[in-house]
């Protein structure tokens, strides 16, 4: 957003069609108030205003049990948000549009274009089957914990630490219902 409200041609790519539903990334830490509120269009507005839950801290629980609570201090809200990933990427593609940015859904990256050692580009597939190059001064790759573009630029570390997880949950009247998770 911030490079395309600059007059820089931004091209967002997503193997997604919006809106999506995605159990992961559901929480908004308070550090990410600031950094909504630096991206503009109204982003920290549309969020604060959407339907979400306020959470004024945490408890981490690890494998073995052992559990870690916190509460959220600082910062111009005592709380952060917990919303949908299909009302929070909505927003952000919607707001992402509006400064310029092309939005291209349903693609899938398959690989980087290099110029030399330099990433110049992605190769990427439609829904369809169509393979499409995209050519580009810069390559960002914010595609997850499985990057594509990290893997192909090198820049995949593997771990045996083991697999995170994590778990949506809903607090009911009736007590806590896992909705969803993913690792």
């Amino acid at each position: 957003m911030l490079l395309a409200r600059a007059g820089a041609s931004v091209l967002l790519v997503d193997r997604a069609r919006f809106p999506r539903d995605k159990a992961c990334s559901e929480y908004l830490s308070p550090g990410d108030h600031a950094i909504l509120e630096r991206l503009g269009g109204g982003i920290l507005d549309a969020v604060e205003g959407a339907a979400h839950a306020k959470l004024y801290g945490m408890k981490v629980v690890a494998p073995c049990g052992a559990a870690m609570c916190g509460r959220f201090r600082g910062g111009p809200r005592p709380y952060s948000f917990a919303l949908p990933r299909t009302t929070f990427d909505t927003i952000l593609v919607a707001a992402a549009a509006r400064e310029g940015a092309i939005v291209r859904e349903g693609l899938t990256v398959e690989s980087v274009v290099f110029d030399g050692n330099t990433a110049a580009g992605v190769f990427a597939r439609s829904g369809n089957g169509k393979r499409e190059t995209y050519r580009s001064r810069v390559v960002v790759g914010a595609d997850g914990l499985r990057s594509v573009v990290a893997r192909c630029l090198g820049l995949v570390r593997s771990s045996s630490r083991g697999a995170s997880h994590s778990r949506r949950t809903w607090r009911t009247s009736r007590g806590w219902t896992v909705w969803a998770s993913c690792t």
